[in-house]
Protein backbone atom coordinates (compact mmCIF):
# COMPACT_ATOMS: atom_id res chain seq x y z
CA UNK A 1 0.00 0.00 0.00
CA UNK A 2 1.27 3.19 -0.54
CA UNK A 3 2.11 5.56 1.48
CA UNK A 4 -0.61 8.04 0.43
CA UNK A 5 -3.53 5.56 0.36
CA UNK A 6 -2.44 4.56 4.05
CA UNK A 7 -2.24 8.27 5.01
CA UNK A 8 -6.11 8.37 3.74
CA UNK A 9 -7.07 5.00 5.83
CA UNK A 10 -5.64 6.57 9.16
CA UNK A 11 -6.72 9.83 8.94
CA UNK A 12 -9.68 10.16 10.73
CA UNK A 13 -7.91 8.04 13.64
CA UNK A 14 -4.94 10.28 13.71
CA UNK A 15 -4.98 14.05 14.27
CA UNK A 16 -2.24 15.19 11.79
CA UNK A 17 -0.16 13.05 9.29
CA UNK A 18 3.15 14.05 7.61
CA UNK A 19 4.52 12.62 5.20
CA UNK A 20 8.46 13.48 5.32
CA UNK A 21 10.34 11.08 2.73
CA UNK A 22 9.02 8.31 0.71
CA UNK A 23 10.10 6.21 3.39
CA UNK A 24 8.86 7.28 6.60
CA UNK A 25 5.00 8.57 8.13
CA UNK A 26 4.85 11.37 10.82
CA UNK A 27 1.53 10.87 12.82
CA UNK A 28 0.26 12.47 15.65
CA UNK A 29 -2.17 10.75 18.08
CA UNK A 30 -3.41 12.56 21.17
CA UNK A 31 -0.45 15.15 20.69
CA UNK A 32 2.03 12.65 20.31
CA UNK A 33 4.23 12.94 17.29
CA UNK A 34 5.63 9.63 16.26
CA UNK A 35 7.40 8.05 12.90
CA UNK A 36 6.44 5.23 11.30
CA UNK A 37 9.60 3.69 8.77
CA UNK A 38 8.93 1.70 5.59
CA UNK A 39 11.52 -0.39 4.27
CA UNK A 40 11.63 0.49 0.78
CA UNK A 41 13.95 -1.75 -2.39
CA UNK A 42 17.06 0.12 -3.51
CA UNK A 43 16.38 1.07 -7.18
CA UNK A 44 19.55 0.26 -9.41
CA UNK A 45 22.39 3.25 -9.41
CA UNK A 46 21.99 5.90 -12.10
CA UNK A 47 24.81 6.79 -14.62
CA UNK A 48 27.91 8.16 -13.32
CA UNK A 49 28.13 11.64 -13.99
CA UNK A 50 30.73 12.82 -16.18
CA UNK A 51 34.20 13.98 -14.43
CA UNK A 52 34.30 17.65 -13.83
CA UNK A 53 37.23 20.12 -14.33
CA UNK A 54 40.49 20.34 -12.63
CA UNK A 55 40.29 22.53 -9.61
CA UNK A 56 42.77 25.23 -9.79
CA UNK A 57 46.40 24.84 -8.51
CA UNK A 58 47.02 24.97 -5.01
CA UNK A 59 49.51 27.13 -3.24
CA UNK A 60 53.05 25.84 -3.18
CA UNK A 61 54.06 24.43 0.65
CA UNK A 62 56.74 25.43 2.61
CA UNK A 63 60.73 23.62 1.80
CA UNK A 64 61.71 21.05 4.30
CA UNK A 65 64.23 21.27 6.69
CA UNK A 66 67.69 20.30 4.98
CA UNK A 67 68.65 16.56 5.16
CA UNK A 68 71.75 15.29 6.10
CA UNK A 69 75.04 15.79 3.92
CA UNK A 70 74.56 12.53 1.55
CA UNK A 71 77.92 13.36 -0.49
CA UNK A 72 79.87 11.01 1.74
CA UNK A 73 82.67 13.97 1.97
CA UNK A 74 83.93 14.62 5.59
CA UNK A 75 85.30 17.78 6.99
CA UNK A 76 88.72 18.90 5.41
CA UNK A 77 91.51 17.79 7.19
CA UNK A 78 94.28 19.98 8.75
CA UNK A 79 97.64 20.55 6.01
CA UNK A 80 99.93 18.24 6.24
CA UNK A 81 103.89 19.26 6.93
CA UNK A 82 105.97 20.83 4.85
CA UNK A 83 107.81 18.15 2.40
CA UNK A 84 111.97 18.32 1.58
CA UNK A 85 113.63 20.26 -0.48
CA UNK A 86 114.52 18.64 -3.79
CA UNK A 87 117.97 18.99 -5.38
CA UNK A 88 119.20 22.00 -6.95
CA UNK A 89 118.47 21.40 -10.97
CA UNK A 90 121.63 21.64 -13.33
CA UNK A 91 123.04 25.52 -13.65
CA UNK A 92 121.63 26.89 -17.00
CA UNK A 93 123.62 28.33 -19.94
CA UNK A 94 125.56 31.17 -19.24
CA UNK A 95 123.24 34.70 -20.39
CA UNK A 96 124.82 37.29 -22.36
CA UNK A 97 127.54 39.77 -21.92
CA UNK A 98 125.76 42.49 -20.23
CA UNK A 99 127.02 45.99 -20.97
CA UNK A 100 129.84 47.58 -19.34
CA UNK A 101 129.01 48.37 -15.08
CA UNK A 102 129.89 51.73 -13.41
CA UNK A 103 133.23 51.41 -11.43
CA UNK A 104 133.02 49.49 -7.72
CA UNK A 105 133.94 51.49 -4.98
CA UNK A 106 137.70 50.77 -5.37
CA UNK A 107 137.94 50.92 -9.35
CA UNK A 108 138.03 54.84 -9.72
CA UNK A 109 139.78 55.23 -6.11
CA UNK A 110 143.86 56.12 -7.22
CA UNK A 111 144.96 58.30 -3.92
CA UNK A 112 148.16 58.11 -2.97
CA UNK A 113 147.19 58.25 0.46
CA UNK A 114 144.59 55.06 0.80
CA UNK A 115 147.44 52.81 -1.28
CA UNK A 116 150.48 51.05 0.00
CA UNK A 117 153.62 48.62 -1.34
CA UNK A 118 153.44 50.59 -4.08
CA UNK A 119 155.84 49.26 -6.82
CA UNK A 120 156.30 50.12 -10.15
CA UNK A 121 155.38 47.77 -12.90
CA UNK A 122 158.77 46.12 -14.94
CA UNK A 123 159.44 44.35 -17.76
CA UNK A 124 156.38 45.34 -19.79
CA UNK A 125 157.23 44.95 -23.12
CA UNK A 126 158.49 41.16 -21.97
CA UNK A 127 155.40 40.59 -20.51
CA UNK A 128 153.73 41.67 -23.27
CA UNK A 129 155.33 41.02 -26.74
CA UNK A 130 154.05 37.27 -26.52
CA UNK A 131 151.02 37.87 -25.58
CA UNK A 132 148.05 37.53 -28.93
CA UNK A 133 145.29 39.83 -29.56
CA UNK A 134 142.26 38.08 -31.30
CA UNK A 135 139.33 38.30 -33.18
CA UNK A 136 136.49 36.12 -31.82
CA UNK A 137 132.35 35.42 -31.46
CA UNK A 138 131.15 34.32 -27.81
CA UNK A 139 129.27 30.64 -28.05
CA UNK A 140 125.77 30.52 -28.41
CA UNK A 141 125.53 34.46 -29.25
CA UNK A 142 125.06 35.85 -33.06
CA UNK A 143 126.91 39.17 -32.85
CA UNK A 144 129.66 41.11 -34.03
CA UNK A 145 133.06 39.73 -33.73
CA UNK A 146 134.58 40.69 -30.36
CA UNK A 147 138.54 42.13 -29.76
CA UNK A 148 140.27 41.26 -27.12
CA UNK A 149 142.67 38.64 -25.53
CA UNK A 150 142.21 34.92 -23.83
CA UNK A 151 142.56 34.80 -20.56
CA UNK A 152 144.82 31.81 -20.17
CA UNK A 153 147.13 33.44 -22.16
CA UNK A 154 147.87 36.40 -19.67
CA UNK A 155 147.62 33.95 -16.54
CA UNK A 156 150.79 32.74 -16.79
CA UNK A 157 152.25 36.32 -17.70
CA UNK A 158 150.24 38.92 -15.58
CA UNK A 159 148.19 36.58 -13.25
CA UNK A 160 147.27 40.09 -11.39
CA UNK A 161 144.51 40.76 -14.44
CA UNK A 162 143.20 37.47 -14.41
CA UNK A 163 140.56 35.92 -12.11
CA UNK A 164 138.02 33.17 -11.87
CA UNK A 165 134.21 32.94 -10.95
CA UNK A 166 134.11 30.19 -8.44
CA UNK A 167 130.30 29.56 -9.61
CA UNK A 168 131.25 29.11 -13.61
CA UNK A 169 134.70 28.60 -13.52
CA UNK A 170 135.58 30.66 -15.79
CA UNK A 171 138.01 33.15 -16.20
CA UNK A 172 137.88 36.89 -16.67
CA UNK A 173 140.26 39.58 -17.72
CA UNK A 174 140.63 42.82 -16.17
CA UNK A 175 140.67 44.85 -19.01
CA UNK A 176 141.72 48.26 -17.80
CA UNK A 177 144.67 46.80 -15.61
CA UNK A 178 145.71 45.84 -19.07
CA UNK A 179 145.81 49.11 -20.69
CA UNK A 180 147.54 50.22 -17.74
CA UNK A 181 150.34 47.45 -18.49
CA UNK A 182 149.77 48.76 -22.13
CA UNK A 183 150.84 52.52 -20.94
CA UNK A 184 153.57 51.33 -19.21
CA UNK A 185 154.81 48.91 -22.50
CA UNK A 186 154.50 52.37 -24.32
CA UNK A 187 156.61 54.30 -22.00
CA UNK A 188 159.05 51.30 -22.11
CA UNK A 189 159.14 51.33 -25.96
CA UNK A 190 159.72 54.94 -25.87
CA UNK A 191 162.90 54.69 -23.59
CA UNK A 192 164.54 52.07 -25.86
CA UNK A 193 163.63 54.10 -29.10
CA UNK A 194 165.46 57.40 -27.41
CA UNK A 195 168.46 55.25 -26.38
CA UNK A 196 168.81 53.79 -29.87
CA UNK A 197 168.69 57.56 -31.20
CA UNK A 198 171.03 58.29 -28.85
CA UNK A 199 173.14 55.57 -29.97
CA UNK A 200 172.85 56.61 -33.51
CA UNK A 201 174.13 60.07 -33.04
CA UNK A 202 177.00 59.04 -31.19
CA UNK A 203 178.44 56.59 -34.17
CA UNK A 204 177.46 59.68 -36.61
CA UNK A 205 179.57 61.60 -35.09
CA UNK A 206 182.43 59.53 -34.43
CA UNK A 207 182.06 58.98 -38.03
CA UNK A 208 182.53 62.30 -39.31
CA UNK A 209 185.83 63.09 -36.70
Amino acid sequence: MSNVKLRDVYKKYISSVNLQQSNELAYTINGNTSNIQFDQPKGPDGPQGQIGDDGPQGDTGRQGPSGNDVSGNGPTGDTGPLGPTGPDGDQGPTGPTGAQGFRGPNGGRSDLRIKKDIKPIENTLEKLKDIQTYYYNFKNEKKRKEIGFLAQDLLPRIPNLVSIDERSNFYYVDYDGLAVVGIEGVKNLHDKFKKHCELIKTEMKNLDK
